[in-house]
Formats: structure tokens, C-alpha cells, sequence
């Protein structure tokens, strides 16, 4: 990020998001875990000046609130507006769970089943050993089983 835009920012945390600074942020939300979604006087948080996807994963696996709104759009939409299509899937890995368990209970097992499966990959590669992507693993195992057991029941009736 530019260095005028970095006088924008108004907290530490901003500040190490926009750097880029996986380090000074891990350091930043141990010390203070409350602190990931501070708002700038702008009105973004964290989320929303950070640019580099290790430091959005970082963000995320902290609990990052990925529904925030600033100009009536969340911090999904907000970068995938400006061209950061790989940030806001990373982003939207927050919200996978819910959208999975919602798919199967629409009986939507194959979305469901692809949805997870392409997450799941965002998540391991991202988010390795956190409870973010352990929640994902066993959301996409769940859609998984129930795929295979349709799979099996639509077999023995075809037969």
C-alpha cells in the first residue's frame, strides 16, 4: 500500500494489515483479540485495508467479522469490487459452514459437496490447523457422507 494511503490508517493493527506484516499482526490480536475488528475512522476494519493474502488468513482464522458493512457492501464484496477476486474467497471462508449446513437442509447435498470441496482446499492451504479450517473439514465430511449414501441409495433402486 502506498505510503499516503498508509497515513489514512489509524491503528496499529491497520497499519501491519496494510504492511502486509503477518508477524506484528499475529502479535497484535494475541495481545489483544478484540482488537481484529476495530474500525479506522473511515469506518473499515483490518479486513478492509489488508491486501495480502497471508495477512487476510491471519485475520480470518482470528474471527475477523466478515459481515461488516462500510458503503453498504461486506468486506467480501468490498475487495472483490476492486479486483481481489483470491481475497474475498479467502474471506468468504468464514461464512462456508453456515452456507454448507444451509445447503443441506435445502436439500442441496451436491452444492453442498462442491462448495466444500473447493473451500477446503483455500482452507488448508491458508488456514492450516486452525478451528476455522477444521469447522470446514468437517462441513465438507458431512456433505461428503451424505453424497455417498444418496449415491448408494440411488444405485440399489436402479438395480
Amino acid at each position: 500500500m502506498p505510503e499516503e494511503q498508509l497515513a489514512e490508517v489509524d491503528t496499529t493493527l491497520h497499519k501491519a494489515a496494510a504492511a502486509g506484516d503477518v508477524a506484528a499482526c499475529r502479535r497484535l490480536l494475541q495481545d489483544d483479540p478484540s482488537c481484529v475488528d476495530t474500525r479506522d475512522s473511515f469506518g473499515r476494519t483490518a479486513l478492509h485495508v489488508c491486501l495480502h493474502l497471508p495477512t487476510v488468513a491471519v485475520l480470518v482464522a482470528a474471527g475477523a467479522d466478515t459481515t461488516i458493512c462500510r458503503q453498504g457492501t461486506d468486506v467480501a464484496s468490498w475487495h472483490r469490487s476492486r479486483g481481489r477476486a483470491d481475497l474475498a474467497e479467502l474471506i468468504e471462508l468464514r461464512r462456508l459452514p453456515q452456507r454448507i449446513a444451509q445447503l443441506l437442509g435445502a436439500d442441496g447435498v451436491e452444492d453442498a459437496f462442491q462448495a466444500g470441496n473447493s473451500a477446503l482446499g483455500l482452507a488448508e492451504r491458508w488456514l492450516p490447523g486452525t478451528a476455522l479450517a477444521d469447522e470446514i473439514r468437517r462441513a465438507f465430511q458431512t456433505s461428503l457422507s451424505l453424497r455417498n449414501a444418496l449415491t448408494e441409495v440411488s444405485l440399489s433402486l436402479s438395480l
